[in-house]
């Protein structure tokens, strides 16, 4: 209405986007994005495409960044080789498709890539998109993932904070001990969460339980956050209360 303040809020809301990457829903688009590109060529004003919330569109936006800005679908790319040793290239054909090239020069299309492929995909192409918004949620990065790659999911979600705020949910141990004690101190916060019946859930913010107890933090310190979290015991008490 008339108030200010709450418009400008409500505003800055709306800009905030909630990732739950669907391989499934990547192919399937895939599909019917090739159905439509002979109606999208004849069309005088092209929609900038970008992810939406189940990544869907990463074909479309590959597409696009191949046609009108190379920088992008290069350093897509570029990751993807010094991360997994496969490049990206684009067929043009009837209908331009996007293929993956291995390292013994086999071309596959995007679509018949594993789902861990084109979830990292998905991370790389919302480092590079142009409009970021205000905040950028994520659910569970770790998925279909080797634990090998999970070095590089973090560096992933390090980078894309740098350009705006960063949520992700995670159950994963071995993702939280890709981060450092440091980091969690400056840079990052860690909210531990446990339902507790009927009462509701419980939230602790994991550099305040480390302040006051010297044995977590030494535990992180020689372990790891998650192995601290996961694997010690030693939170169980706080929770229990």
């Amino acid at each position: 209405g008339n108030k200010p303040i709450t418009k400008k809020l409500a505003s800055y809301i709306k800009d905030w986007k909630f990732y739950d990457v669907d391989p499934d829903s990547v192919r399937i688009h895939s599909r019917i994005n090739k159905l439509n590109m002979i109606y999208k060529s004849l069309q005088h004003d092209e929609r900038i495409p970008s992810l939406d919330t189940d990544a869907s569109e990463v074909e479309e936006v590959l597409q696009y960044w191949a046609r009108r800005d190379e920088n992008k679908f290069f350093e897509v790319s570029q990751e993807l080789y010094n991360c997994l040793k496969i490049r990206l290239d684009i067929l043009e054909d009837v209908e331009p498709t996007i293929t993956v090239i291995e390292e013994d020069g086999k071309k596959i299309a995007l679509s018949n890539m594993s789902d861990g492929t084109l979830r990292l995909i998905a991370y790389f192409i919302m480092l590079y998109e142009s409009d970021v918004p205000t905040l950028i949620g994520i659910e569970e990065p770790e998925r279909n993932f080797h634990p090998g790659i999970l070095q590089d999911i973090a560096s992933m979600i390090k980078r894309l904070s740098k350009r705006t705020q960063v949520i992700f949910t995670t159950h994963s141990s071995q993702l939280l001990d890709c981060f450092s004690p440091e980091e969690i101190s400056s840079d990052i916060s860690v909210i531990l969460l446990s339902q507790k019946g009927e009462i509701g859930t419980k939230a602790c913010l994991l550099d305040k339980l480390a302040e006051n107890r010297d044995d977590f933090s030494d535990w992180m310190n020689d372990f790891g956050i998650g192995s601290a979290i996961y694997h010690s015991h030693l939170i169980e008490g706080v929770f229990a209360v």
